[in-house]
């Protein structure tokens, strides 16, 4: 100890090599290095089954992360393949349901003009000395025949000179320039006394400004106008939904998306097949349909 203590580094080297010094070190300290060896391999052996219990644990919990996402994007796409169908469908309803009232509204309107020429016709009730020297004006119908190259005049009770249409036109727009103006002056009026009711109110006290609001707003006319406005809106949406129940529930058996091939164009809508009448409507959404198509340099046709 001495040697070790105040000795120089040769000693202690010297001292290192000798055999005692080996012997002295076997002897009493061969089983604190023993030991201290199974402690080492213990430690590494505990260790590893540490190592091992975490990598299993992270490797379980990734693979559940995993099958969580791999499920909720399952059920993301589900869901969305629903919204998508769903979209689909209801945009389908609405064309049909568009396209049933627009076919309504041109029967309607050809029954009308049905019923007023046979009204209007020299067999009819509403026939009149007078409109024997009257001039008679026809109009394209939308009839054909089978080979679609053929089609028929028929009478037109709205029909007029094209002098008297246009001096009609020129009243029209006389008329609506009067109305624009003379709207123009009542806005004019109510803004000036608008200005002159928020000049008084500035000057003047609490009671002449309720005067001059309760001129210029009246309770019971807002409240009114708010009940016609609400009324307007339920009767639209009781509208839409008959039409609605009328076209799910009508005649119309089969319906599904559709292009018409012309020649030149090709028309996206919706085919409909009722049990009298095939149907086919065009999607007037669809970016297609709303191109102006021009016949340029790179536009080739066959016919």
């Amino acid at each position: 100890m001495h040697t070790l203590k105040n000795g120089s580094v040769i000693e202690i080297v010297m001292l290192l090599c000798s055999q005692e010094w080996q012997t002295s070190l076997q002897k009493h300290s061969g089983l604190a290095f023993i030991e201290l060896v199974n402690e080492g391999r213990l430690m590494a052996h505990a260790t590893r089954d540490h190592i091992l219990r975490v990598a299993n644990e992270a490797d379980f919990i990734l693979n559940r992360l995993r099958a969580e996402d791999v499920s909720k994007h399952a059920q993301f796409s589900e869901v969305n393949d629903q919204l998508q169908h769903r979209k689909t469908e209801e945009q389908l309803s609405n064309q049909l349901i568009i396209s049933a009232r627009r076919r309504e509204f041109i029967q309607s309107t050809k029954f009308l003009e049905k019923i007023v020429n046979i009204l209007t016709s020299p067999t009819g009730a509403w026939y009149s000395n007078l409109q024997k020297n009257m001039p008679k004006f026809e109009k394209l119908d939308v009839w054909e025949d089978d080979s679609r190259m053929r089609r028929r005049f028929v009478h037109n009770p709205y029909g007029q000179r094209h002098s008297i249409s246009s001096s009609n036109e020129k009243r029209k727009t006389k008329n609506l320039e009067e109305e624009q103006n003379k709207i123009k002056k009542d806005e004019d009026l109510n803004k000036l006394l608008k200005d002159l009711a928020r000049k008084m109110i500035a000057s003047g006290g609490v009671s002449k400004t309720n005067n001059i609001l309760q001129q210029f707003v009246d309770e019971t006319e807002i409240e009114r106008l708010i009940r016609e406005e609400e009324n307007s809106n339920s009767v639209n949406a009781s509208t839409t939904n008959n039409a609605a129940s009328e076209n799910k529930n009508g005649q119309s058996t089969f319906s599904t998306f559709a292009k018409l091939i012309a020649p030149g164009v090709i028309v996206p809508g919706t085919i409909t097949l009722t049990g009298s009448d095939l149907y086919f409507d065009a999607d007037e959404d669809d970016q297609s349909f709303k191109q102006n198509l021009q016949v340029g340099e790179n536009n080739f046709f066959l016919f």
